[in-house]
């Protein structure tokens, strides 16, 4: 009786590691997604406008120190984006994940997420591509030690932050130097010698959009309300709740910060082109009253222009 040989081999396949993490089963909102939806809610609303998908990596083996890769957050290139919209895409370790308690998985998203930036302009405004879409980056851990170090010195920062500290104004969100020449100017006033002043921002390249600041002052100080139109959108605003500013500039920081704040929180309707269409248009208009805030300070109009009653 001949033998049976055996049945040959067939090519040997490239095992796949990487699966996509499904954000819901059964109807239900899987955990990984839960809980990075959660701490987006709680802790990171500059992310709340990115799309970020989580996924599974198996088989991540400890390099020669006998460290283990986790999790990584990947930011996305343009052709990704372009492909399936995620911003970010965060890698999780299968089989450590499942050894985790609920506490150490929290504890690594949280991680991950701290990797995820949407990037900030000179003003310190979230940036946008021609596409509308936010710009991102991916952060590096700011801090960085062995055993033994942290054996012998204990925890701290960087020492690269501690060498950057001496951060240069330049580098500051223009508010802020805005404000601080404010408080170098003397405490004195030197606005106009009339009880009230109004003032007018309207941007460069921008149809119907304006701020239309109301300065008044008396024994007690400084107060000031205002009017912000961008399109179709009305913005009203005052000093009643915060009191009144010692000084004109003053008063005119607090209206400027204020207005930004409510500029940011501006609810958008619309359809999807519409949306992004209107940020980019508040965006700009942020930018550019930030900038001629200031120049303004100080009396030092620039960007923009400047409108009194007495000009009009």
């Amino acid at each position: 009786m001949a033998k049976r040989g055996r049945k040959p081999k067939g090519p040997k396949r490239r095992a796949v590691k990487i699966s996509l993490a499904p954000r819901e089963n059964a109807g239900k909102v899987t955990q990984p997604y839960r809980i990075m939806e959660a701490l987006i809610h709680q802790e990171r609303a500059d992310l709340r406008k990115l799309r970020i998908g989580i996924a599974w990596h198996s088989g991540w083996r400890a390099d020669a120190d006998g460290v283990r890769t986790l999790g990584k957050c990947i930011k996305r290139t343009d052709l990704d984006r372009a492909m399936d919209g995620f911003d970010f895409m965060i890698v999780l370790n299968q089989e450590a994940w499942s050894a985790f308690t609920d506490r150490q998985k929290e504890r690594l998203i949280f991680h991950e997420l701290c990797h995820a930036q949407v990037c900030l302009d000179k003003s310190g405004f979230p940036m946008f591509d021609d596409k509308g879409r936010l710009v991102t980056r991916t952060r590096r851990h700011n801090v960085t030690a062995f055993r033994e170090e942290i054996t012998e010195y204990g925890w701290q920062e960087d020492l690269s932050e501690i060498a950057n500290a001496g951060i240069a104004d330049a580098d500051r969100g223009l508010l802020k130097i805005a404000e601080a020449k404010a408080q170098e100017r003397s405490a004195s006033d030197k606005g106009p010698a009339t009880s009230d002043e109004h003032l007018r921002f309207v941007p460069t390249g921008m149809k119907k959009a304006h701020v239309d600041f109301h300065l008044d002052r008396d024994d007690e100080g400084w107060s000031v309300h205002w009017d912000v139109q961008i399109g179709r959108y009305e913005l009203h605003g005052d000093m009643d709740e915060a009191g009144t500013a010692p000084d004109r500039d003053g008063a005119l920081l607090a209206a400027g910060k204020a207005i930004d704040a409510m500029l940011a929180k501006m609810q958008i309707m619309g359809t999807a082109p519409q949306k992004v269409e209107m940020e980019q248009r508040v965006h700009r208009f942020r930018e550019q009253l930030v900038e001629w805030l200031r120049a303004t300070v100080g009396d030092r109009p620039a960007g923009g222009t400047v409108e009194t009653e007495e000009s009009r």
